[in-house]
């Protein structure tokens, strides 16, 4: 389930007419083959933690002249289109952090203008974390809530949630 759920936000980001790469974190070298075959480049984990991933993935972007980096978590069932839309449509026009939030009060997706100097804070409370660096940088910021970028799947109740939304997926995790 998960890699479906990765699947379709992968096939949403790379079909994005204005995102002009797509890169791809895990340790799993199988899943990075696949990313790799299908256009998006592969970065293998090497350092542990989520917030090194994420600053060998922005290295890696700004070596090929990105001038803007969206991060998604690989848990987004419901991204749509329109929240990449937005997310992105508000980096082109200059604001240099935008975050969505989670209920839990982390970061679902945040999209910097490149380069920044924002630090990564994923983990808990992140979401009032990475805001705060934002304002001790002078950044400009803004917000983007959205139903579907706030639904992540993170506890099992999520995963129920989702099997009874959609129930031709497969078990729960509990069961």
């Amino acid at each position: 389930l998960s890699r479906r759920i990765l699947q379709r936000e992968l096939d949403l980001v790379l079909a994005h007419e204005s995102v002009a790469g797509v890169a791809v974190i895990s340790r799993d070298q199988a899943l990075l083959d696949e990313v790799a075959a299908q256009g998006a480049v592969p970065l293998h984990e090497i350092q542990p933690g989520l917030n090194q991933a994420l600053e060998t993935a922005r290295h890696e972007m700004l070596s090929r002249h990105a001038d803007a980096l969206l991060i998604l978590p690989a848990d987004l069932p419901f991204l749509a289109k329109r929240d990449i839309d937005q997310l992105l449509a508000l980096v082109q026009q200059g604001t240099e952090v935008v975050l969505a939030p989670s209920p839990d009060g982390g970061t679902n997706a945040l999209a910097l203008t490149l380069p920044s100097p924002l630090r990564f804070a994923f983990g808990p409370h992140s979401f009032a974390r990475h805001r705060q660096c934002a304002r001790q940088l002078g950044m400009s910021q803004q917000v983007v809530i959205s139903p579907t970028l706030a639904f992540d799947v993170d506890w099992p109740a999520d995963w129920e949630l989702l099997r009874a939304t959609f129930p031709d997926l497969a078990p729960s995790p509990t069961g």
